[in-house]
């Protein structure tokens, strides 16, 4: 599986996550990583819903919302890191 093209513009490590953002999110350990990891990039997928502002102030994390989930393999060929609920 080729990775996802437009993900080459981040720079690595990549976390990726994938499903629901909403409050249910782990924020705080969201937070801790993003303190902790300077060099890494948080990426989120998937459909938003009552988005934790705390993410939307967070400068590494990126979110390209919901995508076919034919199109995961050629994210999670992209990301070093799958964290999962």
């Amino acid at each position: 599986v080729e990775p996802a093209p437009e993900l080459a513009k981040y720079p690595h490590p990549i976390v990726g996550f994938w499903g629901v953002i909403d409050p249910r999110l782990d924020v705080p350990f969201l937070k801790q990583l993003h303190t902790d990891c300077p060099d890494v990039t948080i990426l989120l997928v998937g459909p938003e819903q009552d988005t934790p502002p705390e993410i939307l102030q967070m400068q590494r994390v990126v979110r390209v919302g919901p995508l076919p989930f034919s199109r995961l393999p050629s994210i999670a060929a992209a990301i070093d890191v799958l964290i999962m609920p």
